[in-house]
């Protein structure tokens, strides 16, 4: 039913051989050929609803309806709250156990310090990325997991920093945080410009 075809210089999805729209009425098109295969996919898989991260869907819809053509003031600042610490879980360890302390750190990062290196890599975004951001932070309720995951992690650790999500925030099930953080990380890099990924990146 849902097909991609060229247009301008990028492509275009085509709903049984007619135009795609998102919920506000704007064109559902991209640059990347990636997103525009996965968004098929996904398409076909979960349908049109914008919800669920475990579906591109949710990504593209949300970059093209707020994003896409919005201010970024009030939009970087709607997605910096998020890593403030009465609204980010990942900054208040649930033990006070030292050995555990440590381990918390070690996954997530202290406090204040975490929440400036956030803020200042959320003012290098472009406007997709940020989008990224916003539906990972809103699905998990932290803005610093996508910092984490876009900045710091490697590739080969992504599963254990699921099952250490998983174990604190057990809403997805590690099989949906998997769907979650790879949308994240092909909307992410789906552009042909980023600003540096950090480092420890593989």
């Amino acid at each position: 039913m849902y097909t991609i075809q060229p247009h301008d210089d990028g492509f275009q999805i085509m709903k049984a051989g007619q135009e795609l729209r998102t919920p506000m009425g704007r064109l559902v098109s991209t640059k990347s050929e990636p997103i525009a295969r996965k968004l098929v996919e996904h398409l076909e898989l979960f349908g049109e609803d914008p919800s669920d991260p475990q579906s591109l869907v949710s990504f593209h819809y949300s970059y093209l309806d707020f994003f896409e053509k919005g201010a970024r003031p009030p939009l970087e600042h709607s997605v910096a709250i998020g890593l403030d610490e009465a609204h980010d879980w990942t900054y208040g360890c649930p033990s006070a156990d030292p050995h555990r302390m440590m381990e918390w750190w070690g996954a997530f990062g202290r406090g204040p310090a975490q929440a400036e290196a956030g803020k200042e890599w959320l003012s290098t975004l472009s406007m997709q990325q940020l989008g990224a951001v916003c539906v990972v932070g809103r699905a998990l309720e932290s803005v610093n997991i996508p910092f984490i995951v876009a900045t710091s992690l490697k590739k080969k650790s992504l599963p254990a920093f699921i099952k250490v999500v998983d174990g604190h925030f057990p809403f997805l099930g590690a099989k949906g945080l998997k769907a979650v953080f790879e949308n994240y990380l092909l909307y992410f890099n789906g552009e042909a410009s980023l600003p540096p990924r950090g480092p420890g990146k593989e």
